[in-house]
C-alpha cells in the first residue's frame, strides 16, 4: 500500500499538471462541432486523445462519436474499437489511483464508463458497420452486444438499462441476413422492453410467418392490424431510419452537496422526426426505443449514497494526512496549511460522455423498390414542424432493409 504522503504528492502533481476540468475542455469542442466545425472538433479531440491521461477513454469515445455523426464510419469504427480495448484495460481498480482519489479527488482515477455506456459502445459499432454495408461485421457486433445484455441481465443489472434500440437493431440485422430464429428472439425481447413502440408488428408478424408459429402469428396480427400489409415481396423493401435526438445530459456540482455531482438535462427542442417518402402515403414518424438521458440520470442517482460515503472518508483521510504532516514537521501551522490545501484540491468528478444524443428513435416503413427522395421534418414538443433536410436517391432493394442514420442536436 503506498504511503499517504506519496499519494498526496502524486495527486498534487497531477492536479497542477491538469487544472482545467474535462467539461471545460470538451464543452467548447462539442459546441463547435454542433455548429458545423466538424474538422476542427475532430482535430482537437484527436490531440487530446493522444495524451494518455486519465481522460483518454472519454476523448476516444467523443472522437468516435464525432466521426460517426459526420459520416466517417470507417474512422468511427476504428476509434470505437480502440476505446473498447482501453475500457477493458481500465476495468480494474488501481490501489494508487483509488487512494489518491480518496485523499484528493476522483478526477485522478482513469475514467471508467458505466454498463449502459458499454452497451452503447457495442451498439454504435453495429450501427456503423451497418451504415458501411459490412453486414458480417455488423452481425458479429450484434452477437457480442446480445452477450453483454445477457450478462447484465443475469447479474441483475438491467433494471433501468434495457436498451430496446440495441435489441431492435440486432433483430433488424438478423432479419436482413435471413437469420430468422435470432431475429424472432430479439424482436420479442425488444417488445418486452419497449411495449409501446408501434413498429413491433412488422418484424414479429414476418418472423412468425417465416417460422410458421401460427398461434403467435394470429395474436400479433390482431394486436398490430396496421402491419398486415408490411410483408416483404419482390417489388418492395424496407426503409429503417435510425434517429439520434438531442444532447446527452451533463454533470455539474450538486448545490446541496458540493463535492458530489448531479446529472442535468441538456436543452434540445426536437421531440421526433417525420419522414415523407413521397409515395403518397402518410408521413411516418420516429418513436423512441431507448432514453439515454433518463438512464444516465438514474445511473448516477443509484451511486449517490456510495459517492457521499466516499467523500466523507476523503474528509477524514485529509484531516489525518494534515495532522500527520504537522506532527512530522512539529509545525502546527504547516499542518493547518496542509489541511486547507488538501480540501481545496477536492472537487466532484464531472466527467461524462458528452457527444451522445439524449435518446434513440426509429422510423420503419415498407416501400416500392427503386430510388426515393425523403423529406425530413423535425417536430418540437409543441407539435410544430420544421423542414430539416431532403435525402435524394435513397435506394430500396427487393426484400431487403435499407438503413439511414440521422442526428439532430437542436
Amino acid at each position: 500500500m503506498p504511503s499517504i504522503s506519496k499519494v498526496i504528492c502524486l495527486g498534487l502533481g497531477l492536479l497542477l499538471a491538469s487544472c482545467a476540468s474535462y467539461p471545460s475542455k470538451v464543452g467548447p469542442i462539442r459546441s463547435a462541432f454542433e455548429a458545423g466545425d466538424a474538422e476542427g472538433a475532430i482535430n482537437s479531440l484527436k490531440t487530446f486523445s493522444q495524451k494518455k491521461d486519465s481522460d483518454e477513454l472519454l476523448y476516444l469515445l467523443e472522437l468516435a462519436m464525432a466521426y460517426h455523426a459526420s459520416g466517417n464510419y470507417t474512422e468511427a469504427i476504428r476509434t470505437f474499437h480502440e476505446a473498447e480495448k482501453l475500457s477493458d484495460a481500465t476495468d480494474y481498480t488501481s490501489i494508487t489511483q483509488e487512494a489518491a482519489s480518496v485523499a484528493l479527488n476522483d478526477t485522478l482515477k482513469k475514467h471508467k464508463i458505466d454498463q449502459y455506456e458499454k452497451v452503447l459502445l457495442s451498439m454504435y459499432l453495429a450501427v456503423d458497420y451497418t451504415l458501411l454495408g459490412d453486414w458480417e461485421s455488423a452481425l458479429v457486433e450484434c452477437r457480442r452486444l446480445n452477450h453483454k445484455l445477457a450478462v447484465l441481465e443475469a447479474a441483475g443489472e438491467l433494471s433501468f438499462q434495457k436498451n430496446a434500440f440495441a435489441k431492435y437493431l440486432a433483430a433488424l440485422l438478423f432479419e436482413n441476413r435471413g437469420e430468422y430464429n435470432d431475429a424472432w428472439v430479439d424482436y420479442k425481447q425488444a417488445k418486452e422492453w419497449a411495449p409501446q413502440f408501434p413498429y413491433h408488428g412488422t418484424g414479429l408478424i414476418r418472423m412468425a410467418e417465416k417460422l410458421r408459429v401460427s398461434q403467435e402469428l394470429a395474436s400479433y396480427r390482431k394486436e398490430y392490424p396496421e402491419a398486415k400489409n408490411d410483408g416483404l415481396k419482390k417489388d418492395r423493401g424496407d426503409l429503417v431510419v435510425l434517429v439520434e435526438v438531442g444532447r446527452a445530459p451533463f454533470k455539474q456540482e450538486d448545490p446541496n452537496v458540493r463535492l458530489v455531482p448531479v446529472m442535468v438535462s441538456s436543452y434540445y427542442g426536437t421531440d421526433y422526426v417525420e419522414v415523407d417518402t413521397g409515395d403518397g402515403t402518410t408521413s411516418k414518424r420516429s418513436y423512441p426505443l431507448f432514453d439515454i438521458e433518463a438512464t444516465a440520470i438514474r445511473e448516477l442517482e443509484e451511486r449517490r449514497a456510495a459517492m457521499v460515503a466516499k467523500k466523507i472518508a476523503g474528509i477524514v483521510a485529509k484531516e489525518a494526512a494534515a495532522a500527520g504532516i504537522g506532527q512530522a514537521t512539529k509545525n502546527k501551522n504547516l499542518g493547518l496549511l496542509s489541511s486547507i490545501l488538501l480540501h481545496l484540491t477536492d472537487r466532484p468528478d464531472l466527467r461524462s460522455w458528452m457527444f451522445l444524443p439524449a435518446n434513440l428513435q426509429i422510423v420503419r416503413t415498407t416501400l416500392p423498390v427503386g430510388k426515393h427522395t425523403l423529406a425530413i421534418d423535425k417536430v418540437n414538443r409543441m407539435g410544430e414542424k420544421i423542414r430539416w433536410k431532403q435525402l435524394e436517391s435513397v435506394e430500396i432493394k427487393p426484400s431487403r432493409i435499407t438503413f439511414v442514420n440521422l442526428r439532430s442536436v437542436e
